[in-house]
């Protein structure tokens, strides 16, 4: 099987359990909701909503075709590897899904698959093996140590969350994504009013702080964040300083006038 075939098998193979999954939850759920179970529906309605979330990090995958493991699969598998750990760590879902039978629904596109799983009796077994199998795609036998430390720590990160610094790995080392902001025609007008206000505002901060006694490193860190507002700064930093800033702001804040603060 060309190499291409078997990414796509997988990927295949993943969503089959992944909607069996799904069908195994939904089952207790509709007989919770019709006997007025809110509790313990609101619980499984939870558990479904986590699943969802973890079926959508390979969403990617089902959108473009596969180009092997250099397109981003063991990425995207390795992000749901993280989202199905999460669920089977929670010690609510936990005897719950070591109570359910998994259903597991026929998938012809999954007959043909190289990839086998042993008869599954109950819903956290079928997470565990999927995890397993996941890891054992992504690390094959005579896979180097480093690609298989890389999936690895993938596995465990968490997703990258909007935030001034953004990161990624490569090379094996984790560094910070450079982000280019670019900005519509119709926006900029907005841009520079709302950048006006803003330099504005900490001119005003600035000049309470000299009238005070605060601690000096906060009053350099606020004239840095307005030095940088005033220039062309990328965002990054920026975003950084102003962190820099809040942490202090908090630690000096019973020297600040009330206005101020």
């Amino acid at each position: 099987m060309a190499h291409d075939d078997h990414v796509r098998d997988f990927i295949r193979f993943v969503q089959a359990i992944l909607s069996s999954l799904r069908r195994t939850l939904e089952v207790p759920f509709e007989a919770q909701l019709r006997q007025k179970e809110n509790e313990a529906a609101s619980l499984f309605r939870e558990m479904l909503r986590d699943l969802e979330s973890a079926r959508l990090s390979i969403a990617p995958l089902r959108m473009r075709p596969s180009n092997g493991l250099q397109s981003g699969a063991v990425t995207y598998l390795a992000a749901l590897s993280r989202e199905l750990t999460k669920m089977i760590e929670n010690h609510e879902y936990g005897p719950i899904l070591r109570s359910l039978r998994y259903r597991r629904l026929s998938d012809p596109s999954v007959v043909r698959s190289e990839v086998r799983v042993p008869n599954i009796e109950a819903a956290y077994e079928a997470i565990i093996q999927l995890i397993g199998k996941i890891s054992e795609f992504a690390s094959p036998p005579g896979t180097a140590l480093i690609q298989r430390e890389l999936f690895q720590l993938q596995a465990i990160v968490p997703a990258q969350k909007i935030a001034p610094a953004q990161f990624e790995i490569r090379n094996s080392r984790l560094i910070v994504r450079r982000v280019v902001s670019r900005s519509k025609d119709e926006d900029l007008q907005n841009i520079q009013s709302a950048k006006s206000e803003l330099q504005q505002a900490g001119n005003r901060i600035i000049h309470e702080l000299q009238r005070s006694n605060c601690d000096k490193r906060l009053l350099e860190n606020i004239q840095r964040l307005q030095d940088q507002l005033l220039d062309e700064t990328d965002a990054i930093k920026i975003g950084l300083t102003n962190l820099s800033c809040e942490f202090m702001c908090s630690a000096f804040d019973h020297e600040l006038p009330s206005a101020v603060s």
